[in-house]
């Protein structure tokens, strides 16, 4: 993990544990679980990107 990517869990972190102090753990775990929706979603794309990308480069490949 690189530098960048501690200090942004480390900042979330951070901001959900001041959201569960002022507005209840129920609104923390819900916000917990947007972005853990919001981030699987992403890396879906992304997956499904990179596999057309090889299949692209496959195909490709196969016609030279």
């Amino acid at each position: 993990m690189t530098t960048k990517s501690w200090i942004a869990g480390l900042l979330f972190g951070a901001f959900v544990w001041w959201i569960g102090d002022k507005s209840g753990p129920v609104i923390a775990a819900a916000l917990v679980g947007a972005v853990g929706v919001a981030n699987s979603f992403y890396h879906e794309r992304k997956t499904a990107e990179l596999e057309q990308r090889l299949e692209d480069l496959s195909w490709r490949l196969a016609t030279l």
